[in-house]
């Protein structure tokens, strides 16, 4: 698992029974991160994409562009998704040899967004979580979570995914 804090990427081993968060490397100015097939993507208030292997030293190259409003960024099954707290989500396959963005279906004004073995969530401003098969640009979200004081009993405000378990 990795996160970003003060402009540093942090790493934690879930599987170890003495899990500490080690220093990965530097994430200045990148906002949100998402890992697929071997790498970590990255995107900047700049609205650039960056890139880095997971192999190694951190060291981040620009691969594209996304819109500069893009505050989240999920990965899976060959693809990235973006969204943005307005409510436009993009996606773009990794499969091209550029990144190429087009706009889906939101479920609304998503805060953060994960994914994981094919199954993409959203958390939206009004603190509703969503899911949906992810299989590229056609997604069809299905309500799983809100707070109720049951499903959700807490304000959160970034979820993340792990072993089919959402964090």
């Amino acid at each position: 698992m990795y996160i970003i804090s003060k402009n540093e990427l942090f790493h934690l081993n879930i599987e170890s029974s003495n899990a500490k968060w080690e220093k990965a490397g530097t994430a200045e100015g990148i906002i949100a991160i998402a890992g697929a097939e071997g790498k970590m993507y990255g995107i900047n208030s700049e609205g650039e994409l960056l890139e880095t292997s997971l192999q190694g030293a951190v060291i981040w190259k620009k691969s594209g562009n996304i819109d500069n409003t893009a505050t989240s960024l999920a990965a899976s099954e060959g693809f990235l998704y973006s969204s943005n707290k307005s409510g436009s989500l993009w996606t773009a396959p990794l499969s091209g040899e550029s990144i190429e963005w087009q706009k889906s279906k939101t479920p609304g004004a998503i805060n953060s967004l994960t994914a994981n073995d094919g199954k993409l969530y959203a958390l939206t401003g009004e603190g509703v979580i969503y899911k949906c098969e992810s299989s590229g640009r056609d997604v069809k979200w299905l309500r799983m979570a809100y707070r109720n004081g049951e499903t959700i009993k807490e304000d959160i405000s970034h979820i993340t995914v792990m072993n089919d378990r959402l964090y």
